[in-house]
């Protein structure tokens, strides 16, 4: 979905009355630069910016999905400590949010 779909619906299930909201995003399995998390978390911390203007509250949720440090070949790691480090920054930028990660995946074998 598109960033102008994805206002588009945060502003429907607000004018239908929806108060509760969050956001799934799944990335990717295989990826092992942190600073692809660090990109990502930048931008969703400016789509929660627009999203908080249209339904004038919090996002309570992000679910990241998993599939963290999944290596197709078990060849690469994923620096968990990096992560962790974006993770907490992303946080302090949305304190009311609650972030989501399913199975992280081999890295933490």
């Amino acid at each position: 979905m598109n960033e102008k779909k994805l206002l588009l619906a945060y502003k429907d299930a607000y004018e239908k009355g929806y108060r509760r909201f969050g956001l799934l995003c799944m990335q990717a399995s295989n990826i092992f630069n942190y600073k692809y998390y660090q990109s990502l978390l930048i931008y969703l911390t400016e789509i929660f910016k627009k999203i908080q203007k249209i339904i004038h509250a919090p996002i309570e949720y992000l679910d990241l999905g998993g599939g963290f440090g999944i290596s197709i070949n078990g060849t690469h790691d994923l620096d968990l400590n990096e992560l962790n480090k974006i993770l907490n920054i992303f946080l302090q930028k949305n304190p009311d949010c609650k972030i989501f990660l399913e199975q992280i995946g081999r890295a933490h074998v």
